[in-house]
């Protein structure tokens, strides 16, 4: 993981920099460096607008009393979206701009999520029934509707002995 890190280190501005010299090569030094900077510019704007969205979208899902996966997950791949779109160069822009529409960020969103989803206690939301605490918990991709129970201070359920039976 290290050596793909330094390598993304090394060539990544190797790249950006050879495809500065050709567009400039071809329009011009003002001509590439404005562009770049127009790049930078409406990528801000454009960041800025759909993490408003996006951070609006938390906040009703939380309100509605579910855990926003989805929404934290779109929020993170905005952030990348954003510092590609900072750094000059044709080639972080072009994936900086794929990041920032919705529909890239959807289906980049849905094979990161697949991919990690191991690593992830996933929730679907809670809710308050009956003064109790209730959640669904998803597990290998089924629902189950789990109530919360608070231990603290009860006692330990009855021990079953190797026989089924449950013991004193």
């Amino acid at each position: 993981m290290f050596l793909l890190v330094l390598l993304l280190i090394v060539l990544v501005p190797v790249a950006e920099l050879i495809v500065m010299f050709k567009v400039a090569d071809v329009f011009g030094w003002p001509e590439t460096l404005t562009v770049l900077l127009l790049v930078s510019v409406l990528g801000a704007w454009l960041v800025k607008r759909q993490g408003l969205a996006i951070v609006a979208r938390i906040q009703r899902e939380l309100s509605g009393g579910t855990v926003p996966t989805k929404s934290v997950v779109d929020g993170l791949l905005l952030l990348v979206a954003g510092v590609l779109l900072f750094l000059p160069g044709f080639i972080t822009d072009a994936v900086g701009i794929l990041l920032v529409f919705p529909p890239t960020r959807a289906a980049l969103r849905g094979l990161l999520i697949r991919r990690y989803r191991s690593r992830l206690d996933v929730y679907k939301g809670s809710s308050f029934r009956g003064g109790r605490m209730w959640t669904n918990v998803v597990i290998d991709d089924d629902i189950i509707d789990a109530e919360v129970i608070d231990t603290e201070g009860h006692e330990s359920p009855p021990k079953r002995d190797p026989s089924g039976e449950l013991g004193p």
